[in-house]
């Protein structure tokens, strides 16, 4: 599914996924997911099996709490990041890593209302720990819609008002 429908290079990212299976009680149906472990030991996960059955396509963990967190590829940590001239945080999971397989540093926050600040604040100490000077630029790179639309210019109101160099 990784490498074929969404053509995402699976080079370096062994363990930053595994295939799982959703159950639909109420149907009585099931299909194949890709799931991804998170920040928080929680984990996000996409229905890949004829998802247009469900109610929904991708799920987070029942009480998994990931607000204020992001998503990033193993090969792409909070030190990386620091060192990065850009970071782009986009909506999905699948688009952080397309922008990771063009030679970006990239995140996802999961949701366009999630405001990462947990991440932000680890952001600041890495840069700090490493004695960096410069941060990186955020670039909010939501999927298009009205919500995407909204939430990409309160962010990056916000950034800017916390400190960070942020555009879209």
């Amino acid at each position: 599914y990784l490498a074929n429908a969404r053509r995402l290079n699976l080079t370096g990212m062994r363990g930053a996924y595994t295939q799982e299976t959703y159950y639909d009680a109420k149907r009585r149906i099931a299909s194949a997911t890709v799931r991804f472990r998170l920040p928080n030991n929680t984990w996000w996960e996409r229905i890949i099996d004829q998802p247009g059955r469900f109610d929904r396509k991708a799920m987070f963990e029942r009480g998994g709490e990931w607000g204020g967190h992001v998503w990033a590829a193993p090969d792409q940590g909070l030190e990386v990041q620091a060192r990065a001239k850009r970071i782009w945080i986009c909506e999905g999971v699948f688009d952080a890593w397309a922008w990771r397989d063009s030679g970006e540093v990239a995140v996802s926050a999961m949701s366009v209302n999630n405001w990462p600040e947990k991440w932000l604040t680890e952001l600041r100490r890495t840069l700090a720990a490493l004695d960096l000077k410069a941060a990186p630029e955020l670039i909010f790179a939501f999927d298009i819609g009205r919500a995407g639309t909204e939430y990409t210019r309160k962010f990056v109101a916000q950034a800017i008002e916390e400190g960070w160099k942020a555009t879209a």
